[in-house]
């Protein structure tokens, strides 16, 4: 588990600028939001980040690969005898620790706000937990597509994968909940409303089985790549 740790700890320097300025954002836009103190307000800057974070998860992985293709990085990773599955899974926790970054963020500054006008907050640790787990869930098929198609294609194809459901159409989107977690994320917090969550764990139950389920086959594709010539 070190070299895992290590290498997403690496990773999450790299995005460390990222994280940043995300970061002081979400803090300044936060304080124009709580001059109004309205439950519609908190609700909406809560639903915007939160698909901000799930969209940074993708984005971030979808180009990690290629990125450190080109610059030899990973030729120097894998030459000290990390597996790749290692390194697959040390990319996915790199992105990990940022959307834990980002969620925690997230709450802090959600539940701040909700305080100062008494509304509740026991619904907002499972929310952000959701919300963690379905940047992850984004990221592992992010790196999955990403492992060998170049990154815009592989942006496509993730974006369809995620959102399935909704290019389908209204008869398949019951199956957006637990068929596809980072879609039921969605539906899930756009009805947030400071209620108890019916289908929280569910939820996180799904994303966890994409993510082991994409991280095991990105590792198996990655796992016949030939990382030694640079992409174009």
């Amino acid at each position: 588990m070190k070299p895992v740790f290590l290498i997403g700890l690496n990773f999450l320097r790299t995005q460390w600028l990222v994280v940043t300025v995300m970061a002081i954002y979400m803090v300044v836009i936060s304080g124009f939001f709580a001059l109004h103190e309205e439950r519609q307000e908190i609700i909406f800057y809560l639903q915007i980040h939160a698909i901000y974070i799930v969209f940074l998860g993708m984005v971030v992985a979808v180009s990690a690969i290629y990125t450190e293709r080109r610059t030899r990085r990973i030729l120097a990773v894998l030459s000290k005898g990390i597996h790749r599955w290692q390194y697959i899974a040390g990319l996915l926790s790199g992105c990990a620790m940022m959307s834990a970054i980002l969620g925690l963020l997230l709450g802090a500054i959600t539940t701040w706000m909700c305080e100062r006008v008494g509304y509740p907050t026991r619904s907002l640790p499972l929310l952000v937990l959701d919300v963690f787990l379905g940047a992850i869930a984004a990221a592992a098929v992010a790196l999955f597509y990403s492992a060998f198609l170049h990154p815009l294609l592989a942006t496509a194809a993730t974006s369809v994968t995620l959102v399935l459901p909704f290019i389908l159409g209204a008869p398949y989107a019951r199956a957006s909940q637990l068929l596809f977690p980072v879609m039921g994320l969605a539906n899930m917090v756009q009805r947030f409303n400071f209620q108890l969550l019916r289908n929280g764990w569910s939820l996180a139950t799904a994303e966890i089985v994409w993510i082991v389920v994409f991280w095991a086959a990105a590792a198996a594709v990655f796992s016949r790549r030939d990382v030694t010539i640079s992409p174009e």
